[in-house]
């Protein structure tokens, strides 16, 4: 092969920034700390309205497991610590966080509100129109699922935006040919399988992705796929290998091996036949064919396997009590981190159309799942 062939091979077909550095958003340090304070707020306000309308008892949420599990803790030889830990990043956080499930509720909504100044400001980068990244934040971020996720499961929404940050750096790394996000977006959806099992499954979702986006370098998507998926199953590989070295078996610190939990089957089945439960698929109905109509259509069925990844994970009873939501939001994510700015007025409008479909869908299938009712029941004193 001539150096000619080689360079040519290796030049990127676009551009993200000549310089190197994109812009932040906003501009000034202040008034980013300012958005992030300002949804920290509406966040924590909800937050601490759950905690004094459940008189402090946060029964049969993923905080309260959490805080409880972590309460239990006994430090010791062995590797109980380890799995009384996992998902590890999470337990560590969990461990020098105080207040309990409470304190939990507060650090999600500290994340929560990073996780959407950094979608606004990726949306911003992308030259999206205005109205329509008003509009896809608003579906994100302002339904009831999502706040519930912030507010009393902090596993998940730390390993959400995890997911998030790695979404945005993938787009960067395929289409934009930045190696150095390209390692940001593996390392990234190892913290996100690390925070939160039932990511775990998601991550060779996204590497199938990277198959499907748009290349800047010709010939790297095989390549690319291996940078995305290599940390996760790096790490992996090697707590498996650690308990098989203790004798406990590969699976002793990895939460234990899957196995089909009925109970969650049944609350899955009891939920998808409910009115409203039988919109639980079709935020991702919509955005495959939204997708597809913009001439996206592989990635819309991988969006479709995201979903398939994520309920596998809970029937294989990797999601902790009370979890619900993480589908809805982790598809949102998946679809706003990887839009490109619209090429066309009608591309523009079947986007609009889309948010605002899916923000419906979002508040009416919400009454749909007997958790998240439960737990707005809570904050309304009943009246739901």
């Amino acid at each position: 092969m001539t150096q000619t062939t080689l360079f040519d091979r290796d030049t990127p077909l676009y551009i993200e920034s000549a310089s190197g550095v994109l812009p932040k958003f906003p501009a000034r340090r202040w008034k980013r700390w300012l958005l992030r304070f300002g949804f920290f707020l509406i966040f924590a306000a909800v937050a601490v309205w759950f905690e004094i309308a459940s008189d402090g008892q946060q029964t049969a949420t993923a905080n309260a497991e959490l805080a409880a599990r972590i309460a239990d803790l006994r430090l010791g030889a062995g590797i109980e610590p380890i799995e009384a830990l996992h998902p590890l990043i999470t337990g560590i956080l969990a461990s020098v966080i105080p207040g309990g499930a409470f304190g939990l509720s507060i650090a999600g909504c500290v994340v929560g509100a990073f996780l959407v100044q950094l979608i606004v400001q990726s949306l911003e980068r992308k030259a999206v129109p205005r109205p329509l990244a008003v509009a896809l934040v608003v579906t994100l971020s302002l339904t009831p699922m999502f706040f519930y996720i912030v507010t009393t499961n902090f596993q998940a929404v730390l390993s959400l935006t995890f997911f998030g940050f790695a979404m945005i750096a993938l787009l960067r790394f395929t289409t934009f040919a930045n190696t150095q996000a390209g390692f940001r977006a593996g390392l990234l959806l190892a913290l996100a399988a690390f925070s939160d099992t039932t990511a775990a499954f998601a991550v060779l979702v996204v590497a199938a992705a990277s198959l499907v986006l748009v290349q800047s370098r010709q010939r790297a998507r095989l390549a690319n796929a291996l940078v995305i998926a290599y940390p996760t199953v790096a790490f992996y590989a090697a707590f498996a290998a650690l308990g098989v070295a203790f004798r406990v078996g590969p699976f002793a610190m990895l939460g234990g091996a899957p196995a089909w939990s009925q109970s969650n089957a049944d609350t899955l089945l009891s939920a998808l036949a409910t009115p409203a439960g039988a919109l639980y698929y079709s935020p991702t109905v919509v955005i495959a064919l939204a997708a597809g109509v913009l001439g996206y259509l592989w990635l819309g069925l991988v969006g479709v396997l995201l979903t398939v990844s994520t309920t596998l994970a809970y029937l294989l009873g990797y999601a902790p009590p009370g979890t619900a939501g993480n589908s809805f939001v982790m598809s949102l994510l998946f679809a706003i981190a990887l839009i490109q700015r619209p090429r066309t007025r009608p591309h523009a409008w079947i986007l609009g159309g889309t948010a605002l479909l899916l923000l419906c869908i979002g508040w009416v299938s919400a009454f749909g799942r007997p958790t998240i009712l439960t737990w707005m029941s809570t904050l309304t004193g009943g009246a739901l």
